[in-house]
């Protein structure tokens, strides 16, 4: 009983400690992490928002992990000026903001490192695209099509280390890839 009260006030103390210097807490950016982005995300109880702080329409690409794993969600938002949105995600997980960027494409901030970017779609004019790992590891990639309509699919693949299968998305006018991380 007092082993995980112990644990709990351990977790509790380091928690503050991150939060104090600036690190991302459960979806909350303390201030020295947030001054420089437009869009905010905070968690107030079980409800998660973004916020536009900026005088300009955001497009934002947001990434939720459930706990006890599976694949992430990734959601795509326009948001107008000064504005806010509550999004739809329920329950335990974490959320954060993979990318921010200018509504009309210019001044992108993606934040994937490039230690994380190890697949790539490749045209081959034999096969059509194809989507290439070149790390070791097994990889899961979120890429959002879009098609004639306008309208804009994602759907997850998952490469093997060091292997390639094709981009089956035959009704694709373009496509790009908005997330990726490790095989779980």
């Amino acid at each position: 009983m007092f082993a995980n009260s112990n644990r709990r006030l351990a977790r509790a103390l380091i928690l503050v400690a991150l939060f104090a210097m600036g690190v991302m807490v459960d979806g909350v950016a303390s201030n020295a992490d947030a001054a420089g982005r437009c869009v905010l995300l905070t968690k107030k109880g079980t409800r998660e928002t973004l916020t536009n702080r900026c005088d300009a329409c955001r497009e934002v690409h947001v990434r939720r992990e459930r706990t006890g794993g599976g694949f992430p969600t990734d959601r795509v938002y326009s948001l107008q000026s000064k504005s806010s949105l509550n999004l739809p995600f329920r329950g335990t997980g974490r959320t954060r903001i993979t990318a921010d960027a200018s509504c009309d494409g210019s001044e992108p901030t993606d934040s994937l490192g490039e230690e994380e970017r190890c697949i790539a779609i490749v045209p081959n004019s034999k096969a059509g695209p194809v989507l290439v790992n070149t790390c070791e590891v097994c990889r899961v990639a979120v890429i959002e099509s879009r098609e004639r309509a306008g309208l804009r699919r994602s759907r997850t693949y998952a490469v093997d280390g060091r292997s390639y299968i094709p981009f089956t998305d035959v009704n694709a006018l373009d496509a790009r890839i908005l997330s990726q991380s490790e095989c779980k």
